[in-house]
């Protein structure tokens, strides 16, 4: 029996390796990038609530599955609140977790008033903090021991609860260029799914996120937002995801991105009013393409007070607080970042 929890261990070291960390892998990155930095609660200009669903190297069973929700907003006085569900399964193992976020925006500068209403230049900088807390089960049925009574798994933890916190720092120069830094697992909680003598201690390692891009008007109905994911772990792998998403009018877009010794992840969305959809396919270049048909991965994002009290007001792509009013403006959709 000893062997199969040794063998879980490598694969969930395996995974670690190929995605350059612990946490869930995020293809769609640029759109749900609430998931890899508190600090993001309240940047954008309405609430999304964010949907997203992930089956990973398909072909290979028990691979990873991962549900995910999040929802965060601009609430005044400079601060930006937000929360996340999530569950992760893999092989007899599940992680299921929330977290609490707060972020705290600081204006450095405004220039280009309009009328004396309106900043089209406005650079924002924010810093968050969120506390979660991971359940960590491990599900018995799976496991078929070679004896009886094996110590091994009748002493095993059914469930464990791990608390931990991230950190994240978050610049932007409105919509047309941003950067973002986190660490998550500050704290590196026990990750242990056993409860037996033994010379290994099983952590949560940090986490480190560096992400950024921009928006760039095309001639025409086009716009194109190209940015960047350097991910590592504590440990020393690091990995990166470079690429770009094509918009058509700010409603259909198109876009591909490539993880380094990974994958290549071609996308497409589009965008109903205030729902979005997009969906990516991650065709696996690496060893692990012998054993596995790919990822797929779906998002959707519920846009929420797009324009009220305390929110950004944005016209022709271009965008500032104003707080405690309410400006009506005539503007073209925003586009995620």
């Amino acid at each position: 029996m000893k062997k199969i929890l040794y063998l879980i261990i490598f694969l969930l070291s395996f995974s670690s390796f190929m995605n350059a960390q612990q946490l869930s892998l995020h293809t769609q990155y640029m759109t749900n990038d609430f998931a890899l930095n508190p600090a993001i609660a309240g940047t954008k200009s309405y609430n999304p609530i964010n949907l997203s669903f992930r089956r990973q190297w398909v072909g290979i069973r028990e691979a990873p599955v991962t549900e995910f929700i999040s929802m965060h907003g601009y609430y005044g006085h400079n601060l930006g609140i937000g929360g996340q569900l999530y569950n992760e399964s893999v092989g007899p193992t599940r992680r299921t977790g929330a977290s609490l976020s707060a972020a705290y925006h600081l204006t450095l500068s405004k220039t280009g008033y309009n009328m004396g209403l309106q900043e089209d230049n406005q650079h924002t900088f924010s810093f968050g903090l969120s506390f979660e807390l991971n359940q960590l089960a491990l599900d018995m049925a799976k496991l078929i021991p070679y004896t009886a009574n094996d110590p091994t798994v009748d002493q095993a933890y059914n469930s464990q609860l791990t608390p931990d916190m991230n950190f994240g720092l978050f610049y932007h120069n409105l919509d047309k260029y941003y950067f973002g830094f986190s660490v998550m697992n500050l704290f590196q909680g026990k990750s242990d799914i056993y409860n037996i003598p033994n010379d290994i201690t099983n952590t949560y390692v940090r986490n480190y996120y560096l992400t950024g891009g921009a928006t760039l008007y095309l001639k025409g109905s086009w716009t194109l937002l190209p940015s960047f994911l350097v991910q590592g772990i504590e440990t020393g792998v690091v990995q990166f995801d470079i690429g770009a998403r094509a918009f058509y009018d700010d409603k259909y877009w198109i876009g591909v991105s490539y993880r380094h010794q990974d994958a290549i992840n071609p996308m497409i969305g589009v965008n109903f009013n205030e729902i979005r959809f997009g969906y990516s396919y991650d065709i696996t270049i690496s060893q692990i393409k012998n054993y596995s048909f790919g990822s797929h991965e779906l998002i959707c994002v519920i846009i929420l007070n797009r324009i009220g009290n305390n929110e950004y007001n944005r016209s022709a792509g271009k965008r500032s607080i104003k707080k405690n009013r309410v400006i009506k403006l005539d503007f073209k959709p925003e586009i995620d970042l």
